[in-house]
């Protein structure tokens, strides 16, 4: 997942960091706070997803119309401007700056000049709720209960059978080795690697699997759920001791540094 989501669905918050100082034999360290909301210029208070664009600039999805924040000013896009829902679920970035957004209504892309939307060949309105691109950008996106690939300039499902229980995707994420993680409402960690499909469960109940991230220093997979924090590794999946204080918590954002370091 690829992309960072946000626990604010009311009102944006933006915390920049102004100054750091000598105020006494310890360092402190001073914020400035501002909230901007539909009345400030942004589309609308409910954001869904923001992710940093490469020229700095935030790219803000809410659940009416897509917003570009340069620090001062608001720019903002819906579905006359060619995006497929104003609806926005997700917002990635690949290797040369295009946003590929996911939305009620297919998946669009802006090339920093226009949007184009991609959908099904049969046209029928599919809702895309979290998209993954890899490392060779090849997109792909999850439903509510389907997993798919943009192929020749459509949107291609790939449904996946699990007997008789219905299951709900709620993220996706992938590794440099090509597998694909799905993590699911209630039915745990889905791992689809060379065609091959495992279920990993978390305890005995499986929590809903909200975000995820990858670490390729430690080679293991990070998933956020509303229980706290948990780490697939080698085949299995432990909760996060030193993350002991976050248990019953639901961690809906996950990044992780380039050193390491673990953002929720």
């Amino acid at each position: 997942m690829r992309s960072s989501r946000f626990l604010i669905r009311l009102f944006l918050v933006a915390i920049v960091l102004l100054a750091m100082f000598l105020s006494s034999p310890l360092f402190s360290v001073n914020y400035i706070q501002t909230r901007y909301s539909y009345t400030d210029g942004l589309c609308q208070n409910q954001v869904n997803t923001i992710v940093e664009g490469k020229l700095g600039n935030l790219w803000i999805g809410t659940q009416y119309g897509l917003s570009c924040f340069n620090g001062y000013e608001f720019k903002n896009y819906y579905k006359a401007h060619g995006l497929g829902s104003a609806i926005i679920y997700d917002i990635e970035i690949d290797s040369q700056g295009n946003l590929w957004i996911g939305t009620a209504n297919g998946l669009s892309k802006w090339d920093t000049n226009d949007f184009k939307t991609y959908n099904l060949k049969s046209e029928q309105l599919v809702v895309i709720r979290d998209v993954y691109i890899s490392e060779n950008d090849e997109i792909y996106f999850i439903t509510g209960d389907n997993f798919g690939k943009l192929e020749d300039n459509y949107l291609h499902l790939m449904p996946m059978e699990f007997g008789q229980r219905q299951t709900r995707f709620r993220s996706i994420c992938g590794n440099s080795k090509g597998t694909i993680f799905i993590g699911t409402e209630d039915n745990g960690l889905i791992v689809f690697s060379n065609d091959s499909i495992d279920i990993v469960p978390i305890a005995e109940s499986s929590p809903p699997i909200s975000s995820m991230a990858w670490d390729s220093i430690s080679e293991s997979l990070y998933l956020g759920t509303d229980r706290g924090l948990y780490r697939y590794v080698n085949g299995k999946i432990k909760f996060v001791e030193s993350t002991r204080e976050l248990e019953g918590n639901s961690i809906t954002s996950i990044q992780i540094n380039k050193d390491g370091t673990i953002l929720l």
